[in-house]
């Protein structure tokens, strides 16, 4: 299991492309549309971009894109899930501050004779922006694999 934000996951089914295009078409909502489907996005061909469609706010959400391909069994379809780009951005400047000053912070109590507790203050929040992050999107990351694993009639290779 990957422990990063970022998947890529690739599903082996015996449905025929446009059996998979039919089941996903049925899901997902145009990205301006009614929110009343499980994804909305875009689909286009055999390649789609959609994200999952929740009644809460999470920063964390993955974002899904995937490629359609006929197989001699039947059908594969690769997809990657990952952060958005915004989110992305922040939590690598919030990790590398937090993380540059837990280490400043460390040297500098090198120095000196004693143990000082509010270095760990920089640590944890490093801490808790890491866990926040991988956690808010393997929470909806697993959820939406099993969504389009039972959707796609598939197994995952």
């Amino acid at each position: 299991m990957n422990p990063l934000p970022y998947e890529n996951i690739t599903y082996k089914t015996s449905l025929k492309e446009q059996e998979v295009l039919r089941s996903l078409r049925e899901v997902v909502t145009s990205e301006h549309g009614q929110a009343w489907n499980k994804y909305k996005g875009r689909i286009d061909g055999s390649e789609f971009n959609i994200v999952r469609v929740i009644e809460y706010r999470n920063s964390f959400l993955p974002k899904i894109s995937g490629k359609i391909e006929p197989d001699f069994f039947g059908t594969r379809i690769k997809v990657t899930m990952r952060l958005h780009e915004f989110t992305l951005i922040f939590m690598i400047f919030w990790l590398g501050g937090v993380g540059l000053a837990a280490s400043l912070m460390w040297v500098q109590n090198l120095d000196e004779a004693e143990f000082s507790p509010s270095i760990l203050v920089p640590f944890g929040m490093f801490i808790f922006g890491l866990v926040l992050t991988i956690g808010g999107f393997k929470a909806e990351s697993i959820k939406s694999k099993k969504e389009l694993q039972k959707l796609f009639e598939a197994e995952i290779e």
